[in-house]
């Protein structure tokens, strides 16, 4: 069995693992919904928005998920003030569905967030409809949609994940 390794991304260390994960991202959302533009102008668009925007706030972070020094899966959020953003999470599909491995990412975060932190926060496109029943899961609920850019906006309590992490815990 692989041993998988659960760690925060360095900021300095998107420049080299930027790419990686988004091959992870694009490889993903081109089987559920493909990007609109070429692989290299949505890739220095993610790479340039999304890690600007990760080397910049201290409070938004990676954790990746790897197995022999390549990445199996990752999750960036962003917990300031009273919201944990929950704003990327792919796992490769080799991976998905692997018994416990959503629930050890989500110790390592939920272990990590502020205690100002009530709400979670989310988005899932409208043609993903795993993600949606995942966050229904998780106790958000949807809240509005973009539907300009096919995005469903999802809204919970804290609360609520803390009581769907402990369960499954002690289901384990």
């Amino acid at each position: 069995m692989n041993e998988y390794i659960f760690r925060y991304l360095e900021k300095d260390e998107f420049e080299s693992r930027g790419a990686e994960l988004f091959a992870l991202m694009y490889s993903n959302m081109s089987v559920i919904a493909p990007f609109k533009n070429s692989y290299e102008v949505e890739e220095a668009d993610w790479l340039r928005l999304y890690g600007g925007a990760f080397k910049n706030r201290v409070e938004r972070k990676i954790v990746v998920i790897e197995t022999h020094g390549s990445v199996k899966g990752f999750f960036g959020y962003c917990a300031d003030g009273e919201v944990f953003d929950m704003e990327e999470i792919q796992f490769s599909p080799d991976i998905q569905g692997k018994s416990g491995l959503f629930r050890r990412l989500y110790g390592l975060v939920l272990g990590d967030i502020p205690h100002t932190v009530k709400y979670v926060e989310a988005c899932a496109n409208k043609e993903n409809i795993r993600s949606q029943a995942i966050l229904g899961r998780l106790g958000l609920k949807k809240t509005g949609q973009d539907d300009e850019k096919g995005i469903l906006f999802f809204r919970g309590e804290l609360a609520d994940l803390l009581n769907w992490y402990n369960k499954k815990s002690q289901q384990m």
